[in-house]
């Protein structure tokens, strides 16, 4: 009997490793989470398989590990915003950013685009105000 307890437990570990952890945010949208998703494989895990299946083998540029810390998310300025399609900022841990596009096909979210971008255009197309903290990528 104990080793079908031990078994079980194997088995249930295995498939919650496979799937990745869920953002903790305020009430994201299924967007933000694909955006941060591909944020977390590309700079936090530094998985470059993950990142790669997510936005392509041509775009996916450096990808580095780092440690986990809060980040912030919100919509560009004047988007428009759909179930399937969507542009978001990220605010670093180290405050830097990076814009994530993202879209949806066949049920599947991937990234269209990425960039680092600079404080000019933060400063342009992001509200100060609209930044949704997230804690654990």
């Amino acid at each position: 009997m104990a080793v079908l307890l031990v078994a079980a437990g194997c088995s249930g570990q295995a498939s919650t490793q496979e799937q990745p952890e869920e953002p903790k945010g305020p009430g994201l949208t299924p967007g933000e989470r694909a955006a941060i998703e591909f944020y977390k494989a590309k700079y936090v895990d530094g998985d470059e398989k993950r990142a790669q299946k997510l936005a392509g083998k041509d775009r996916t540029g450096i990808v580095r590990k780092s440690t986990n810390g809060p980040i912030e998310i919100q919509p560009m300025k004047g988007e428009t915003l759909t179930e399937s399609r969507g542009t978001y900022y990220i605010r670093m841990p180290d405050q830097t950013y990076i814009r994530v596009e993202v879209y949806k096909e066949d049920g599947e979210w991937s990234v269209f685009d990425h960039e680092s971008i600079n404080q000019i255009e933060i400063n342009q197309f992001a509200d100060e105000d609209s930044w949704k903290r997230v804690e654990r990528p």
